[in-house]
């Protein structure tokens, strides 16, 4: 039986892909580089290099040749991101993330409302939107999201 491989998103890439969203946030117009992130998080060359991999394969990364060279003889390129980066970075809520937080809210409302009619409203309210699906709560908030209303004329 051979073992499971490591988990390389949790401990490089999900990290690796934070702190770049995280600098092209705070610098959208310079240049950001794969060694710049890799020094950010103190890791070595050969898994900053892992990293941008796998994070180009996923859809998350988008490069561009750079003038500088990395320790080990390989391009560094200026780097940006996908919109899914940015959903799965945390900066953009996806439809799933802001329903799960639409009834988080409701179940503390219920909780916490400083007062009892309060807390039955949102008792209300989370009876409701718990008798969705996943699913289709996400949908519809996507559309508060979007502003869109899915098959709506314009």
């Amino acid at each position: 039986m051979t073992q499971a491989l490591a988990d390389t998103w949790q401990a490089r890439d999900l990290p690796f892909l934070r702190e770049l969203v995280a600098q092209l946030d705070r610098t959208p117009r310079t240049r950001v580089s794969a060694a710049d992130i890799g020094v950010s998080l103190s890791m070595s060359d050969t898994d900053t290099l892992r990293a941008l991999h796998n994070l180009k394969r996923g859809g998350f990364v988008t490069e561009r040749p750079g003038p500088r060279r990395m320790a080990h003889g390989e391009t560094d390129f200026a780097l940006d991101v996908t919109e899914k980066a940015l959903y799965t970075a945390g900066t953009w809520p996806s439809p799933e993330t802001a329903a799960d937080r639409l009834v988080a809210a409701l179940e503390a409302l219920a909780v916490d409302a400083p007062d009892e009619p309060t807390r039955t409203r949102a008792r209300g309210a989370l009876e409701q939107v718990g008798g969705f699906s996943r699913d289709t709560l996400a949908a519809i908030v996507a559309t508060v999201l979007t502003g869109q209303i899915p098959g709506a004329g314009s």
